[in-house]
């Protein structure tokens, strides 16, 4: 199928195109700078939020068992950028009360 390069309409297409592909790849650097700055480098003790992994080893659990409690709802979790972040701060509140109905 042969395109009419001189037809407006497809002119128009790849302009939104290129501007809308553009802006998605400046929202992706804004998310990935915004995700480092929230974890704030996942293994230290100033950290707040981690992904599962960052969490496991600060908890010395598994990453699955870190995902299974945000599953469960016994953790809350944030999305960021189709990442998942927890709260260390949570994590350790539930880990207390679980230690205790023991």
């Amino acid at each position: 199928m042969k395109t009419n390069q001189n037809n407006p309409f497809t002119t128009l297409r790849d302009e939104i195109t290129t501007l809308i592909r553009s802006d998605l790849l400046d929202i992706k650097i804004d998310l990935e700078k915004a995700i480092k700055e929230f974890k704030k480098v996942g293994n230290t003790n100033e950290a707040i939020y981690g992904n599962a992994g960052d969490a496991a080893k600060r908890f010395g659990v598994s990453a699955n068992t870190i995902r299974n409690w945000g599953r469960a709802g016994d953790i809350k979790k944030c999305m960021v950028g189709g990442v998942s972040l927890y709260s260390f701060e949570e994590i350790e509140k539930f880990i207390r009360s679980k230690g205790n109905k023991n």
